[in-house]
């Protein structure tokens, strides 16, 4: 992928013609895109319905952890399925499973999009460094990268989740801001390997030597004219990051070791489903976590996809 880029104008004489800046045209593209409107469009359904989640419980008068055994599970032990009560059905426990699931898609966001904008900072930042300045930065920084990469994820989070342990059992720190820290950990290696690499890149544009031969500062040259270049193919790569993260989050809850029950995260909706095996007469009770979080993965994939045809320029002609 590569971005059209264009001299500052401060360094063009009069009555010369610039092409369109960097940022006007990608948005421009952005308009023109229709996987970035389906895209769009899934992920603010996904977004409007965590957010309406307290006025989804208050129009129910079902918690995401209240048991409604009576209303909600048979003399057999065996839970509802949909109904004007119950429009996902229940669980085991007769919990109402759009509700979990509605407020399970507020803990998703809640550490993917933290998670990822974390390391969307931290990876910019240090590939930055990396591939403006050189020499032994590079090195140190390429260095820790292949040391965080060398980590495996499970292994990494089950410790720290132990280490996450006080004396009596509970945990020291919200097991959420731990599984952020987590994600975060092993997801900004990615963003400081295609910023470092888009960077170096950068270095051997004509504008950015015509920058230098006319003394621009260091400082300059990063925030006038490298960081506006790289920031949209970052903002892009978040997008492709998020949902992976989301899918971490929720292999993490699906092994117990991510938001810890009662709390709904649909990770551990699934795992209580899959443990019961009550869905296979009430299939709701998997079906409705797992298709929130298809839909949601699904609809940051066409977004990021989306958002990467707006910077490929053979497509935006």
């Amino acid at each position: 992928m590569s971005l059209r880029i264009t001299v500052d104008p401060a360094h063009v004489s009069e009555g010369t013609t610039v092409a369109e800046g960097p940022w006007r045209s990608f948005l421009r593209a952005l308009a023109r895109e229709r996987l970035v409107i389906v895209g769009g469009a899934i992920v603010g359904l996904v977004v409007l319905l965590a957010l309406l989640a307290p006025v989804l419980v208050a129009l129910t008068g079902h918690g995401p952890t209240d048991q409604f055994r009576d209303e909600a599970v048979d003399g057999f032990g065996i839970p509802t399925g949909p109904s004007a009560s119950f429009w996902f059905g229940a669980d085991g426990s007769g919990r109402d499973v759009f509700i979990r699931a509605v407020t399970g898609a507020q803990v998703s966001l809640a550490v993917g999009i933290p998670a990822t904008t974390l390391a969307l900072l931290a990876g910019t930042t240090l590939g930055l460094i990396a591939g403006f300045f050189g020499g032994r930065a590079d090195s140190v920084i390429s260095l820790v990268i292949d040391v965080t990469l060398s980590f495996p994820f499970l292994v990494t989070a089950l410790c720290l989740v132990i280490l996450n342990r006080g004396e009596n059992g509970q945990p020291i720190v919200p097991p959420v801001a731990v599984v952020v820290v987590v994600i975060a950990l092993f997801s900004w290696t990615f963003f400081a390997r295609i910023v470092r690499g888009q960077v170096i890149e950068l270095r051997r544009r004509p504008f950015i030597e015509a920058a230098e031969s006319i003394g621009a500062s260091r400082s300059r040259l990063i925030f006038r004219e490298i960081v506006p270049n790289i920031l949209p193919l970052a903002i892009v790569y978040w997008g492709v990051q998020l949902p992976l993260n989301i899918v971490g989050e929720a292999t993490l809850s699906f092994l117990g070791v991510g938001v810890v029950p009662p709390t709904p995260s649909w990770g551990n909706m699934i795992a209580d489903a899959q443990a019961s095996a009550l869905f296979q007469s009430q299939p709701w009770m998997l079906l409705g976590p797992g298709l929130f979080l298809v839909v949601t993965v699904l609809g940051f994939n066409l977004l990021s996809s989306g958002l990467q045809n707006a910077l490929d320029p053979a497509r935006s002609r």
